[in-house]
């Protein structure tokens, strides 16, 4: 199980703490509309805390190390711009 090397915490405990800054305290009907928005691509805007953390950038690494191409070059050019570089750099 992967863990935050800033707090120890194990990395879904530290995403969905961070997530309910985003949908208000989680239940499954703010997670059914939030996942609605992903899927309908109505994101609302998530703020660094949550998208730009350790456990955020190990899982980030493992999607594009084993499954390359499936982030687009658009996507990635995002994910630095908003975290920084070296967030997608293994």
């Amino acid at each position: 199980m992967f863990r935050s090397t800033s707090n120890n915490t194990l990395c879904p405990t530290e995403f969905l703490t961070n997530l309910q800054t985003v949908t208000g305290t989680l239940s499954l009907t703010n997670l059914q509309t939030f996942l609605g928005q992903v899927v309908n691509s109505q994101v609302p805007t998530i703020p660094k805390s949550v998208e730009c953390t350790d456990c955020t950038k190990q899982w980030y690494n493992i999607i594009t190390t084993n499954f390359p191409g499936v982030v687009s070059s658009d996507a990635e050019q995002n994910v630095s711009d908003t975290c920084g570089s070296d967030f997608v750099s293994a």
